[in-house]
């Protein structure tokens, strides 16, 4: 086979692959977009979300949440660990709404936050550079926070849910996610 159908072999396949990512490969107007990407190709996760907890509950946190797939942090020499080989990152931006019934502040556990897939709980880590979701908040306070999880690369689909709640929070707390497809998920150049 010739360079020119190896090509068009690869400019074929990687069409399907890429139309659902939203990693920066230097736009198309730049040099680099001639060029082929340093990025491995990943399949893409669904998120969908399963809430937690009653109305009655003391707190209640609702995540705002947008995410995407990556296969690996931009830039590549950064201090945040590449995901292990087979392996990819579900990236999770959100904005957190802390609500809570009495007076004080609420200790806001990024541990009480999952990605469960085919059954295996997987769970988050913090971005470097970036809020956590892992953060001491008012009532009334709402806060951006990122997190990312490392799953296998052939899951397509996973749910966040809540996890351990009541380990993690001294009231009854409800937790309820909501899609924000205006919300970006690409993370911002220079954080990690």
């Amino acid at each position: 086979m010739d360079r020119r159908n190896v090509l068009s072999s690869i400019l074929a396949g990687s069409t399907f692959g890429f139309a659902g990512c939203t990693g920066d490969s230097g736009g198309s107007n730049s040099p680099e977009a001639d060029d082929e990407s340093d990025e491995p190709n990943v399949s893409q996760v669904s998120v969908s979300a399963e809430d937690h907890g009653n109305e009655n509950s003391i707190n209640t946190l609702t995540l705002r949440y947008a995410t995407d797939t990556t296969a690996e942090l931009d830039p590549p020499d950064s201090p945040a660990r590449s995901p292990d080989s087979g392996n990819k990152l579900v990236i999770l931006h959100t904005e957190v709404e802390v609500n809570r019934e009495t007076e004080g502040k609420i200790d806001v556990y990024g541990s009480a936050i999952g990605l469960e897939a085919g059954g295996v709980m997987y769970e988050g880590r913090s971005i470097p550079n970036l809020p956590e979701l892992t953060q001491t908040a008012r009532p009334e306070a709402t806060y951006e926070a990122w997190a990312q999880f490392e799953v296998p690369e052939d899951v397509t689909e996973a749910t966040l849910i809540a996890v351990d709640v009541g380990a993690w929070f001294d009231s009854p707390t409800q937790i309820l996610f909501e899609r924000d497809e205006s919300r970006s998920s690409t993370i911002p150049e220079g954080s990690t």
